[in-house]
């Protein structure tokens, strides 16, 4: 029995030398410090260079629900217009928006502005905008609010009703969103304004010395028709 024991020590002795000399071998090939018997453990830093590019990434999720219904808005399509504020790079995606009325972005860290628009294909107008900054610094998971728009469709035609080409058109509303942009009527004398927000606006028209406008009511999801007669500008009237 005492025989036996001895042989079992002999036998561990002899592993954790074996061991101790693999040990010092792989840090003497591969230049890695071992932290020895009683010392404090630390991290081992890889003898190769790490990308921590990605670290530099975070999630920004968004939930998106309506303005004025604050339902969710869900199972549509959403164009995302994002500006790194820092570098100005410029990036347009479409995504699809699903039953849990969440998008998710991988942002750079930096500071950000989103516009957010979505177009239910069920409607015949636009439907949802929002502009909305971010400071990205971690991940982050934020319930946003988009602004209810409608669209309209307006043709100009002179004093016998003729169409009036390359007319300049200009819509004017109460409320500070949408996109407003002076557009300018095709061939046939139509022009489309799409990203309108809601409620009561003023729709004016100008060619060649002639003016005219229109109340119009725009309404979420809708396509409001309108046309704009235009007139001779008064004598001494300025554009």
């Amino acid at each position: 029995m005492l025989m036996q024991k001895k042989r079992m020590i002999y036998s561990g002795v002899v592993i954790c030398f074996f061991l101790t000399l693999v040990t010092i071998t792989y840090s003497q090939e591969n230049d890695v410090d071992i932290p020895l018997m009683g010392e404090e453990s630390f991290d081992i830093t890889p003898p190769f260079p790490v990308d921590d590019s990605k670290t530099q990434r975070y999630n920004l999720t968004l939930e998106l629900r309506d303005y004025n219904t604050k339902e969710l808005i869900k199972d549509i399509n959403a164009n995302v217009k994002t500006l790194n504020k820092n570098s100005k790079e410029v990036y347009n995606t479409l995504i699809y928006v699903g039953s849990n009325g969440r998008i998710r972005l991988i942002l750079d860290r930096g500071e950000w502005s989103i516009i957010m628009k979505t177009d239910d294909i069920n409607t015949e107008g636009k439907d949802n905008l929002i502009q909305k900054e971010f400071s990205v610094a971690q991940n982050i998971y934020k319930t946003v609010f988009l602004m209810p728009v409608g669209s309209a469709l307006i043709k100009v035609v002179d004093d016998l009703g003729n169409p009036v080409r390359y007319a300049v058109v200009n819509i004017q509303c109460s409320a500070e969103y949408g996109e407003l942009s002076l557009i300018k009527t095709d061939s046939s004398g139509y022009s489309l304004v799409s990203w309108i927000p809601v409620g009561t606006c003023i729709a004016s028209a100008e060619y060649d010395k002639m003016v005219g406008s229109q109340r119009i009511h725009i309404d979420k999801g809708k396509l409001t028709y309108s046309e704009i007669k235009l007139t001779k500008k008064m004598a001494g009237k300025s554009s």
